[in-house]
């Protein structure tokens, strides 16, 4: 069992509004599941730019690879390295 299929992922009320604005139609309810798999891909990165963002990372996030266009701003919790917060949702910029 890897780690991915192990760690609590918490979604913020922030990210699922943001979800739910940004992909109209998306079931918010796969959040999970989607972050999970991009962790078990490895579709995680600390530059932003690298999952089609625009620049500006920030430090203390891990970007997460989603399908459909949807990267995911994520945190794991510095008391408990077990759990991930989902912090918002964003659209990676379409390439011209």
């Amino acid at each position: 069992m890897s780690y991915a299929d192990t760690v609590e992922i918490v979604v913020s009320e922030h990210a699922y509004w943001r979800a739910a604005e940004r992909f109209p139609g998306f079931d918010t309810a796969t959040i999970e599941e989607e972050v999970r798999r991009a962790l078990r891909t490895g579709r995680v990165v600390t530059d932003r730019t690298r999952v089609g963002l625009h620049w500006g990372s920030d430090p203390t996030c891990l970007y997460l690879e989603g399908e459909g266009g949807r990267v995911y701003a994520t945190r794991v919790d510095a008391t408990n390295s077990d759990r991930v917060a989902v912090i918002t949702v964003m659209r990676a910029k379409e390439e011209a």
